[in-house]
């Protein structure tokens, strides 16, 4: 994973969210994005952060959707995940 940005100043331009801290990360692929989001390793942070935080995770593929396996895998692992 590369930290492309992170911080929390934030500077909304359009629309109505509004978060107090963003954080864009790159992947070589979904898989791997998938594979740390529900690994054994961050599963103690992310239910922290799924507790004390209106959380929001947005997946974007630089070529196209998110391939079924991967938001299957989120879907099964991560209460309260949505794939749109």
């Amino acid at each position: 994973c590369t930290y492309l940005a992170r911080g929390s100043t934030v500077s909304i331009r359009a629309g109505v969210f509004a978060p107090d801290r963003v954080a864009v990360m790159q992947f070589p692929t979904a898989e791997k994005a998938a594979a740390w989001y529900t690994s054994d390793a961050y599963a103690p942070l992310l239910a922290i952060r799924l507790r004390c935080t209106e959380a929001r995770e947005v997946m974007v593929m630089a070529g196209g959707k998110i391939p079924e396996g991967e938001r299957q895998i989120i879907g099964r692992k991560v209460p309260g995940a949505v794939a749109v």
